[in-house]
């Protein structure tokens, strides 16, 4: 495992709205920004909108599906068909699309609750290594997710507003046992 990344995604009512307009650009180490479209962690938090709030937001003249690699996904038709696949396995997957030879799986969740903003973890590695364990990668990443769930689940039900870093801690740390 080479990395572990984290992006803010701001909960929306459900229209695309102003609130939105940084989450088509994942950021990657000091003051890079990568297309959303093309890496993992963007695509696990653009799979929580809908079709039509993706497609609303790379309408706006600031948003678009740009190549960084040959594997890159540069029409919405495959983005959002890469959306589609990733909400019914739970994860996301980038495979060379931002850096050829380089792999990611992907989960976002809510960090305080359904309604509260997302983050979305990940974990990468060259690509002959990803096809050997990017399904352990993401079975520990779903884990993640759920074992911070399970923690903001708790906290509201004892009436503990806190956020609930402590579980996502707990479960991403597993990954470098």
């Amino acid at each position: 495992m080479n990395a572990v990344y984290t992006l803010p995604f701001r909960a929306g009512s459900g229209a695309v709205g102003d609130q939105l307009t940084q989450s088509v650009v994942a950021r990657r180490g000091v003051c890079k920004q990568l297309p959303a479209s093309a890496t993992a962690v963007g695509k696990a938090l653009l799979a929580q909108l809908s079709d039509g709030q993706v497609r609303e937001l790379y309408a706006r003249p600031s948003s678009e599906l740009r190549a960084l690699t040959p594997a890159s996904l540069t029409t919405m038709d495959a983005l959002l068909a890469d959306l589609r696949q990733a909400r019914l396995r739970g994860y996301t997957i980038e495979d060379g699309e931002t850096v050829a030879g380089r792999c990611c799986v992907a989960v976002a969740f809510p960090v305080n609750g359904p309604d509260a903003d997302s983050v979305a973890i990940s974990v990468s590695t060259d690509h002959a290594r990803f096809q050997q364990v990017h399904e352990e990668f993401a079975s520990l990443l779903l884990e993640a997710k759920r074992l911070h769930s399970a923690e903001v689940t708790s906290r509201h039900q004892l009436g503990d507003s806190s956020r609930a870093d402590i579980a996502v801690g707990r479960a991403v740390g597993s990954l470098y046992a």
